[in-house]
């Protein structure tokens, strides 16, 4: 096959700070009698790492438990990032709709997106570049990101609910992973929609940058269209070099 390189379009840096991520919107912490809700089937817990913010309020008040849900878009895909979001929900201002991002439109994922940012009570999305994915391989990067994602929330999470049967060891606070959960907790649904809606509109922008490829509608993942978009032109800075069929690609010679 022949050896083909490809320059990458100049991207203007990221402001201070943006680099790691999207920084979400906070509201005040609401008064309310702290509710928890009992362990689900296939939940897995884990320990505080270190104390938490106490959930009682200055002059006695007792404030609502914060749980924050937490979830992943992007590990599968050949290219792009992986998003990860962390959302604390406002229980006075309910979101209807809410589900399983894989499960929703387009469209209504962003309708949805628009809600989540303007009701909830923090948000935090984080990407994980393709080289730190590379490096410490997908579900690692994944897990850093959720670490990343919490540790970005204002007000603070007493508690994380992680979709899956993973947690990661360095939390900033107890975390329970529940399989299944972007669809049965409203919290984690709600993360799981923002981090595709921002990974989708991430390879949207990386398909102007590197057209040929179809990023803007395969997402990044192996479709038809996509691989014998790698055959013919090679991978771009973006692929994931450890994955398959990019690594076959570059094994064969056909570099960036």
């Amino acid at each position: 096959m022949r050896r083909r390189e490809h320059e990458a379009a100049e991207v203007r840096p990221l402001p201070a700070g943006e680099r790691a991520g999207v920084r979400g919107r906070t509201g005040d912490t609401p008064t309310m009698e702290a509710r928890e809700k009992p362990a689900k089937a296939g939940a897995t817990a884990s320990p505080a790492p270190s104390p938490q913010p106490s959930p009682r309020g200055g002059e006695g008040v007792r404030v609502a438990r914060l749980v924050a849900g937490v979830d992943e878009a992007g590990r599968g895909p050949l290219a792009g990032p992986v998003a990860v979001a962390a959302v604390i929900l406002d229980p006075r201002r309910p979101i209807r709709g809410l589900d399983d991002s894989k499960k929703l439109s387009e469209a209504r994922r962003e309708t949805l997106h628009a809600r989540i940012v303007e009701r909830a009570l923090a948000w935090h999305v984080v990407l994980v570049e393709v080289e730190e994915i590379d490096r410490i391989n997908i579900l690692q990067a994944t897990l850093v990101g959720m670490s990343r994602a919490l540790a970005g929330l204002s007000p603070g999470a007493h508690e994380a609910l992680v979709d899956g049967d993973r947690l990661p060891r360095d939390l900033p606070c107890p975390g329970r992973a529940i399989i299944g959960g972007d669809g049965s907790e409203p919290a984690i649904s709600a993360a799981s929609i923002l981090a595709k809606v921002t990974r989708d509109r991430h390879m949207a922008m990386l398909d102007a940058l590197h057209p040929g490829y179809g990023f803007a509608a395969h997402k990044g993942y192996s479709t038809p269209e996509h691989l014998a978009a790698l055959r013919r032109l090679g991978p771009c800075p973006h692929h994931r070099r450890s994955f398959a069929p990019v690594k076959l690609l570059l094994d064969q010679g056909v570099l960036f």
